[in-house]
């Protein structure tokens, strides 16, 4: 049987990133092949309607991608985190569930503490199920991430002229989520006072300074900064009258080197894969209702305000 490790990819383009960076640690420390199981966009878990988006990226070669589960089996697993409640697994009776042997199953589906190294305790043929939004797992692989986590050439060349003209040695990148933060429970929108804060960091740092407000809520985000931003003379420019798609926003936000992030992976993993070794990103100091930005979130060039 070759070595592999299996890592189910659930969630947006944000948690996607997220669980193939922490697969592409897996391959590298194990010497195996990195198998992305993508069943669960097929089922009715997919609760948020999401959908595989890792095919747009330049990621390594030899990745696999399979479905290997069907809907009642991914509910067994999901049974199984609550009934056992530990991070791994011995899964003597993969088999009988899954149709298929594992050794281990490893589960992370808390967002809100440290975690347990899973990367020093995993194991080759198991299964990751979970989220793994911890740069302990992959930071240490960055420069391979930032090639193949770049977008693939035939996405992006149609706005590297628009890029160049779009964003100038002072802009700064603000991203402003709305959308589904009112429909889920652990978020809140964030407020005014981190922008205004964060917007005077990059004022005091460079002076005059243009705005790029990148939004999936444009109505919202025209609310928020005409509440935040009183000078007249202020440059601000919206992403959403370009008419982009996701990925081209997504792409646009990170050729930036200043960033203002939201409480969202989708900002948060546009400004670390920027390249510029001099860039700055802030980050709100609170990621969940009544929650600290934790460690895990916060790596170099990036500052909670």
């Amino acid at each position: 049987m070759e070595k592999s490790v299996t890592v189910l990819l659930n969630g947006g383009l944000g948690n996607q990133l997220y669980q193939y960076s922490f697969g592409r640690s897996l391959s590298i420390k194990h010497k195996c092949k990195l198998n992305l199981d993508v069943s669960i966009f097929d089922t009715f878990h997919n609760t948020w309607k999401n959908s595989y988006r890792l095919n747009n990226f330049k990621i390594h070669s030899d990745t696999i991608i399979s479905k290997n589960f069907n809907s009642f089996q991914l509910l067994n697993l999901r049974l199984i985190t609550k009934i056992f409640r530990k991070n791994v697994i011995k899964f003597n009776f993969s088999k009988l569930i899954l149709n298929k042997k594992f050794n281990k199953i490893f589960f992370d589906w808390d967002f809100k503490k440290q975690r347990t190294d899973i990367l020093k305790i995993s194991d080759v043929n198991s299964i990751y199920f979970g989220y793994w939004q911890d740069i302990k797992y992959f930071d240490n692989i960055k420069p391979l991430l930032n090639n193949e986590l770049s977008l693939n050439e035939k996405l992006i060349n149609p706005i590297k002229e628009l890029s160049r003209n779009f964003i100038k040695p002072n802009s700064v990148a603000v991203h402003i989520r709305g959308g589904d933060m009112e429909f889920d429970n652990n978020y809140t929108y964030v407020d005014n006072h981190y922008y205004e804060k964060s917007i005077n960091f990059f004022k005091e740092k460079f002076g005059k300074i243009s705005l790029n407000i990148m939004t999936d809520d444009i109505i919202l985000a025209k609310k928020q900064i005409s509440q935040i931003v009183k000078d007249t003379n202020q440059e601000i420019h919206f992403f959403h009258d370009l008419k982009l798609n996701d990925l081209e926003e997504f792409y646009l936000f990170n050729q930036h080197k200043n960033f203002i992030s939201s409480r969202s992976t989708f900002s948060w993993w546009s400004s670390y894969l920027c390249n510029n070794n001099d860039k700055v990103i802030t980050l709100p100091s609170e990621w969940f209702i009544g929650e600290k930005t934790l460690n895990s979130r916060i790596a170099k060039n990036m500052l909670v305000i």
